[in-house]
């Protein structure tokens, strides 16, 4: 039997500070936050047993929900999940890594989950996704697709795309909404850097030395000043952290 935990960790000491019990064989896998409810995409490999739950944090003492993704909607295996920090949402959660992968878009309203949109627009192989701040846009990384895509969320139309080339795996917003990172399984030149609405990029960047960016593995810093990068060998699963620097200045 598989008892999984997430745990809360102080970014400054870098200290574990709580833990809170998500039930036995969940797997928790994936975070997004709307207020003080901090959501997570949780599920075992390959078992159809896949869901979206919730940590209320406001809760005395913090509670753990599970299914929360509504009775019609089952998972594959932990979805990834981006939300709107504000405590109304807008939620994603994606049904990553099939031969044809889909999206769900939920509102929040007093803690719980409302379905408002769902399809399969982002083609196969679903490896990434994350929401404008404003959460407006959704950007997706499809292994199937050679760009960044985005889409309207509130009713999953077509809102652009951003070339990266082949397979891409990794795609973050900037804090501000202003530009927009995507990343690609490739040994070099991983890494493009888009200003939003823009057609060309304003920045290509080589994230690895040797090995390959990990999937989900990009993330901006909150001044935009810096890119991170999680990569690993192309036949290995060590992680290492790279600091890209004025990823919009190149």
């Amino acid at each position: 039997m598989i008892f999984s935990v997430r745990s809360a960790i102080d970014t400054a000491t870098l200290a574990e500070t709580a833990r809170y019990p998500t039930g036995a064989q969940t797997c928790p896998a994936h975070l997004a936050r709307t207020g003080n409810v901090v959501w997570f995409g949780y599920g075992c490999e390959e078992s159809w047993n896949g869901g979206i739950g919730k940590l209320d944090t406001a809760a005395v003492p913090p509670a753990v929900t599970l299914d929360q993704q509504g009775v019609n909607v089952r998972f594959h295996h932990a979805p990834l999940v981006a939300a709107q920090a504000g405590d109304t949402g807008p939620l994603v959660a994606g049904q990553a890594e099939l031969s044809q992968s889909s999206v769900y878009v939920y509102a929040v309203a007093a803690g719980k989950l409302e379905s408002r949109a769902s399809g399969a627009v982002v083609g196969s192989d679903l490896a990434d996704l994350t929401l404008a701040p404003d959460g407006a846009t959704i950007y997706t990384a499809s292994g199937s697709r050679d760009a960044v895509e985005a889409f309207n969320s509130k009713d999953l139309t077509r809102a652009g795309a951003y070339h990266t080339g082949q397979y891409p795996n990794s795609v973050a917003a900037s804090a501000d909404g202003k530009y927009l990172a995507g990343g690609v399984r490739n040994p070099r030149d991983d890494v493009y850097v888009y200003k939003v609405g823009g057609s060309a990029p304003v920045a290509t960047l080589d994230a690895t030395s040797d090995g390959v960016l990990a999937p989900r593995g990009l993330a901006w810093a909150a001044n935009g000043e810096r890119l991170f990068a999680i990569t690993r060998p192309a036949n290995g699963s060590e992680p290492a952290l790279r600091v890209l620097k004025d990823p919009t200045d190149r």
